[in-house]
């Protein structure tokens, strides 16, 4: 009789213990929350036969808990094919992000206008290269976050982005292109976690 008790008492200490904690955790993703992240990232192009290899990082607030303000700059180092379709094509996004988290999981979906330093390696009637200019382009982005500590997560991102350079003896270009990354991000609270009323 006194070793069911002490199992009853053991199992009961252990599920009241195992609810707490997990109540005291509650959702990792809350307002104050500032992330950052660096790796290297492909993108293939939409309307030819490239890929490109971009050098990405961002910067992410959370203004409320289900809600971010990021940017992101993409560097953009080469294409895979030789000659290079583009000399240079880096990019620079700014926008607000919606999340739908759980405790540490947290998928994402978002809308950034971009400013996109771009040059096709193409020639004019001349013989020189089309100039190097900004052209402005959207991105549609979306992604999954798993915060494995305090400090560190793993993440994946797809995103589509839309751009066009014009005035080219080929008429214009498109530049749609879809770009993936992912890796190991961190991040930091910048608030505390205010408690339940």
């Amino acid at each position: 009789m006194v070793k069911q008790w002490i199992f009853i008492l053991g199992t009961t200490l252990c599920t009241v213990s195992a609810a707490w904690a997990q109540e005291q955790e509650g959702p990792f993703v809350r307002k104050g929350l500032l992330k950052a992240t660096a790796t290297i990232s492909p993108g293939t192009m939409l309307n030819r036969a490239v890929s490109n290899i971009y050098v990405p990082g961002e910067l992410e607030y959370f203004l409320e808990n289900k809600v971010s303000v990021r940017g992101d700059c993409y560097w953009y180092l080469n294409s895979q094919q030789k000659p290079d379709f583009m000399k240079q094509n880096s990019m620079i996004f700014f926008g607000a992000l919606y999340h739908f988290s759980k405790k540490k999981s947290d998928f994402f979906l978002g809308l950034q206008p971009a400013a996109i330093l771009a040059q096709p390696n193409m020639r004019d009637s001349s013989g020189t290269f089309y100039p190097a200019r900004i052209d402005p382009g959207v991105s549609l982005i979306a992604g999954y976050t798993f915060y494995v500590w305090d400090y560190c997560n793993f993440y994946l991102n797809a995103r589509y982005v839309t751009s066009r350079y014009t005035g080219t003896s080929a008429g214009t270009l498109q530049l749609d292109e879809i770009m993936f990354s992912g890796g190991l991000g961190f991040q930091l609270h910048t608030r505390k976690k205010s408690r339940p009323d």
